[in-house]
């Protein structure tokens, strides 16, 4: 199989490629981590196994260099954590799933990157009918810090306090996080 990693939006809209260069992809037989795939030249990615197994290409990227995307060890499962990050930058994730009974005659598929991450503001109205003047900030917690090599969302609860500023004499707005 060729495998052409793209990225979209939440629509399936194509982004341009700003995780090139920073895609890992690992190969899965039946659950379990077999080996690293390295990417062509032209960013596509070429994959032989045993058509017998139940196959699984994960593709992770991301936007920033210092997210940790931790290399699976041989037999280890699927559904592993794979990224631990200390904030939510964005983590693009895309899976080829390949089994004996969903073959074709297909060689070459496309796998859809799409970010693996919430965006959210946040607006308070008010505050200063009910609290008068003051400092005000907002504080964010409930983000997760984890990825599975299966795509699930787990880790430890992270708190992130955006910036923010009055944007009229009643409403406080977030920076995007």
């Amino acid at each position: 199989y060729t495998i052409l990693p793209k990225v979209v939006d939440s629509n399936g809209n194509t982004l341009s490629d700003t995780v090139a260069g920073r895609l890992h992809a690992y190969l899965f037989l039946d659950g379990k981590y077999d080996h690293t795939v390295t990417a062509e030249f032209d960013g596509r990615f070429l994959l032989s196994f045993d058509s017998s197994k139940k196959a699984s290409l994960i593709i992770v990227g991301s936007k920033a260099d210092g997210t940790n995307v931790a290399p699976p060890y041989e037999g280890e499962d699927i559904d592993s954590v794979m990224v631990h990050t200390s904030s939510p930058e964005g983590i693009y994730y895309g899976q080829f799933e390949y089994t004996s009974q969903n073959h074709d005659s297909i060689s070459s598929v496309t796998v859809k990157l799409v970010e693996m991450h919430a965006v959210l503001r946040v607006a308070v109205r008010e505050l200063h009918e009910y609290y008068g003047d003051g400092n005000f900030s907002v504080k964010l917690s409930g983000f997760r810090n984890s990825l599975s090599y299966d795509g699930a969302v787990t880790g430890d609860s992270i708190t992130c306090s955006p910036t923010s500023s009055f944007i009229s004499d009643e409403v406080l707005l977030t920076d995007s996080v």
